[in-house]
């Protein structure tokens, strides 16, 4: 189990060094020492001094850096997610890869040209996602009101009532269509939509077909009412525009899922496509609006006018956030690589939890288990995973360790499952760096936040 130390002494104890310190006290290694530092150009002088100040000015660091950690902790508070499952109600933001967190950070340091940073991750975002031009926005509900206001759409927006849903972890898609001054317009019902309730007379301006994913339907329907969609789109003359709250750049993190990609929505007959970036795409809060020229140009007037497009370091995130995605799980974190995480490397990490918790005062029992693993609440149970967890039998009660494990003065804040009337830690959300968190929480050892 791997701790983070806060004092020097907790790396080499203090008797350790005072062995050091005799030896080099020994005239004879003294005057070698000596001898040596003069060979090589180094100023003359006493190895026990060297060694001590060495010593002062490591233990100095080494608590500096341990304070630093605790004061972010104090104003950050983490939590690890063991419940199985991605989408929870209370989160503030999902974790984003950390080449994204450095590239902010790094933009955030130093002055920097705007045309410049939007520049480059305009240039990225374009090749990749393969629209005639994309704009970034501050957050997704910007980018859907933005869209209820443009008067290319005077016309009204069409949207199956299949997709026109709450979807959890986001927002209320009617409520933000509604926004605007363009009608909505829905068809069909809660779980399908037939041929007939499509429009099939050409309006007089401009109509858009707004869908949705995930949405009411499973992925086979959904695709088929999809279909339906772009051909009706092209009879009446409408614009075809999707929001993707599942949207990704690649499907490197894991293809088995079919997560829709951007540049293939935009190939197959979408002309707008606005997707999150702090999603699956792992990049900062936001939005990416890609397609054809004209619409992302009625976008970003729209927007700009009313100060809503991304600006400052975060710009510098989206270009870090889409750039990592193309080079596949091998990024350092972030929602990717867990979702890239195999199976079996979560069997053997909670097969390690289990040989150093097994035993202890807090655990009458503790089992590995197989089990699936879903992205959320409905629309997200279309997608779901194999993962693994360990099962706690508690000495006391269930709710009592759970409440002890979430609400843990020192560390980050553990949320877990329940199944089966036990204590459920789901590594699928867990981070393996995260995993001796676990551990001393349930053996109540003291540690250090993230």
């Amino acid at each position: 189990m791997v701790k983070f130390p806060t004092k020097l002494e907790d790396l080499v104890p203090p008797a350790a060094i005072g062995k050091v310190l005799d030896i080099l006290n020994q005239p004879v290694l003294a005057a070698t020492v000596r001898e040596a530092l003069h060979k090589v150009g180094m100023k003359d002088g006493s190895p026990v001094e060297q060694v001590q100040h060495a010593w002062h000015q490591a233990r100095g660091w080494l608590e500096s850096v341990a304070q630093r950690m605790l004061d972010i902790s104090q104003v950050n508070p983490a939590i690890i997610n063991a419940t199985g499952q991605l989408v929870q109600p209370q989160w503030n933001c999902l974790p984003v890869k950390s080449s994204v967190a450095e590239a902010i950070a790094a933009a955030s340091s130093s002055f920097q040209d705007y045309d410049k940073i939007h520049a480059m991750a305009r240039r990225i975002a374009t090749t990749v996602t393969g629209g005639e031009d994309v704009i970034f926005s501050t957050s997704l509900p910007v980018a859907i009101e933005t869209l209820c206001r443009l008067s290319a759409f005077n016309q009204g927006l069409i949207t199956p009532r299949t997709d026109a849903i709450r979807i959890p972890g986001f927002l209320d898609v009617r409520e933000l269509l509604r926004q605007g001054p363009s009608p909505l317009i829905e068809i069909g019902a809660v779980n399908s939509t037939s041929n007939s309730d499509w429009p099939s007379n050409k309006n007089q301006g401009n109509q858009a077909i707004v869908l949705v994913s995930p949405n009411c339907l499973d992925i086979s329907d959904s695709a088929a009412q999809r279909s339906v969609a772009i051909s009706v789109a092209k009879s009446l003359g409408a614009v075809v525009v999707e929001i993707l709250f599942d949207g990704v750049i690649t499907d490197n993190s894991n293809p088995c899922m079919n997560l829709p990609r951007v540049a293939d929505r935009l190939a197959s007959g979408t002309d707008l496509v606005i997707v999150p970036l702090d999603w699956f795409i792992g990049g900062p809060t936001g939005a990416l609006i890609a397609g054809k020229a004209s619409l992302v140009a009625a976008m970003d007037q729209a927007m700009r006018h009313r100060g809503l497009v991304m600006r400052g370091p975060d710009l510098a995130g989206v270009s870090a956030a889409i750039k990592d995605e193309g080079s596949g799980p091998e990024s350092p974190s972030g929602i990717g690589r867990l979702l890239a995480t195999s199976v079996e490397n979560l069997e053997n990490r909670a097969r390690r939890l289990v040989v150093q918790i097994e035993g202890t005062p807090k655990v009458k029992s503790i089992v590995t288990r197989q089990r699936p693993c879903r992205i959320g609440p409905p629309p997200w149970s279309r997608y779901h995973l194999a993962s693994c967890a360990v099962l706690i039998e508690p000495t006391g009660s269930v709710a009592h360790l759970r409440n002890e494990l979430m609400t843990a003065p020192t560390g980050p804040s553990i949320m877990t499952g329940e199944e089966d009337g036990l204590i459920m830690l789901d590594l699928r959300w867990v981070e393996a760096s995260q995993d001796h968190f676990l551990v001393s929480a349930l053996l109540g050892e003291t540690t250090s936040s993230f």
